[in-house]
């Protein structure tokens, strides 16, 4: 992701505590939540009901470790905001994004399922290629592009607007996750239990 809409799309977010946009009652639904379930995993599901590989579903967890939700976007307006993000129609066809707070973090996760783990690829060397050609400039968003092994996957690793921030691929799916706080190590392993 990256570009001036996640600079813009980052400031809004992390600059606030808590959210004021609600979507469809969401957050009334969030505040009622209290222990989200088996492993911390939220009712919040997406499910792609057409069969085949992609009819897993996408759950949103309202706990990340310490971290709670503090509000989320899924199915249709999470993929118009990740496109958006992008400039362009990246051929994602579910998502969602999710902020969270917790042991003096704050998080934004972006999630974004393709239609197979070919496409999640592309769109992983695309978000690298850009990141690349855009690090030298003196208006770069994001810089030292890095990459690393945990738990079986490539995890690549950048820095910009005071935040640290990972993105990889798991089977279709590419996340990505903006991180502010003391520790941002800390919060990938959790990441990767709870979202994969």
């Amino acid at each position: 992701m990256g570009g001036k809409q996640t600079v813009k799309w980052v400031q809004l977010s992390f600059g606030l505590i808590v959210v004021a946009v609600v979507v469809g009652g969401l957050w009334a639904a969030v505040q009622a939540q209290t222990s989200g379930g088996p492993q911390g995993k939220s009712p919040y599901v997406l499910t792609d009901t057409g069969g085949g590989p992609q009819s897993a579903q996408l759950v949103i967890p309202d706990r990340i470790g310490a971290m709670r939700l503090l509000d989320s976007q899924r199915g249709k307006e999470a993929v118009a905001q990740i496109n958006k993000l992008h400039g362009t129609d990246v051929g994602i066809d579910d998502g969602y994004i999710a902020s969270y707070v917790g042991g003096g973090n704050q998080v934004m996760l972006w999630v974004a399922r393709t239609a197979s783990p070919n496409e999640a690829k592309r769109l992983i060397d695309l978000m690298n290629e850009k990141i690349k050609a855009s690090s030298s400039s003196a208006s770069a968003v994001f810089t030292d592009l890095q990459d690393l092994q945990k738990e079986g996957k490539t995890i690549y690793t950048v820095v910009g607007q005071g935040q640290k921030h990972y993105y990889y691929q798991t089977s279709a799916k590419v996340i990505w996750l903006a991180v502010s706080g003391p520790d941002p190590q800390d919060v990938l392993p959790r990441v990767l239990t709870y979202v994969g």
